[in-house]
């Protein structure tokens, strides 16, 4: 009798325990939850409002009115705010724009299905971005896939006093 009162104490003790120690609020795993996302996140939102910002003073244009139009003498910028080497190399033009008080002019849709994009591209012959084009005074295509501060303004330079 006594055995069977002391393994039903422990057992009882064991179920109470159980219960006691199961009794706290179990949430799952969320995005919100997790530091290391919620950080990613918040960096991307910031790298694309700063992108965004990088852009304002820049004239927006279509790729079909750069091809249609009597467009010669400008700098254009294919980027997107996706492309992490884009927003690297914008806040760069940006502050050589500002500079030099260039007008560059930005392809902001980067449709592949767009025929003047293609023909932009494929005449250029560029494959990756950002790109910064210079269209001369008879129409024709230069481009630089110059990073560097010193270089880009001095390519810049070259172009404002021809």
């Amino acid at each position: 009798m006594k055995r069977r009162t002391l393994l039903s104490c422990i057992l009882l003790f064991s179920v109470c325990t159980f219960i006691i120690s199961g009794c706290h609020k179990f949430e799952a795993p969320s995005v919100n939850n997790n530091p290391n996302i919620s950080s990613k996140e918040q960096k991307e939102e910031l790298a694309i409002k700063k992108y965004r910002d990088s852009l304002k003073g820049f004239n927006i244009i279509s790729a079909k009115d750069v091809l249609n139009k009597n467009t010669r003498n400008i700098f254009i910028y294919l980027g997107r705010e996706s492309c992490p080497y884009c927003r690297e190399y914008l806040p760069l033009l940006s502050k050589i724009k500002q500079e030099t008080k260039t007008k560059i002019y930005y392809i902001e849709n980067l449709d592949l299905s767009d025929p003047s994009l293609q023909q932009i591209l494929e005449m250029n012959s560029i494959d990756s971005i950002p790109t910064l084009l210079y269209i001369k005074k008879d129409g024709s295509f230069e481009k630089t896939g110059i990073d560097s501060y010193e270089q880009l303004k001095n390519w810049f330079n070259e172009r404002i006093l021809k």
